[in-house]
């Protein structure tokens, strides 16, 4: 199973960040996102194979924010790294 993940790098926090994926195997995914203290940013929901999403969520904090599929983790996962500038 594969993610194409693209996405803006966030050089200030409170930034709001766009997230765009593309999702290339696999029927269906339940997919979201959780900032480094693990509140959920983009709540589950599901995506299907040969579609493009688009989210936005807000950045506030530095850290790693975890991108997965609840269905295929822990093999289907993406990290998102927020520095501080």
């Amino acid at each position: 199973m594969r993610w194409h993940v693209t996405g803006a790098a966030a050089r200030r926090m409170a930034i709001v960040t766009m997230l765009s994926v593309f999702i290339a195997n696999g029927d269906h995914h339940d997919v979201q996102l959780t900032d480094p203290d693990g509140r959920v940013v983009i709540a589950k929901a599901t995506w299907d194979r040969g579609h493009e999403y688009t989210k936005f969520f807000q950045v506030e904090k530095v850290g790693d924010y975890h991108l997965e599929c609840v269905l295929h983790r822990p093999s289907m996962t993406a990290t998102i790294m927020v520095l501080a500038h």
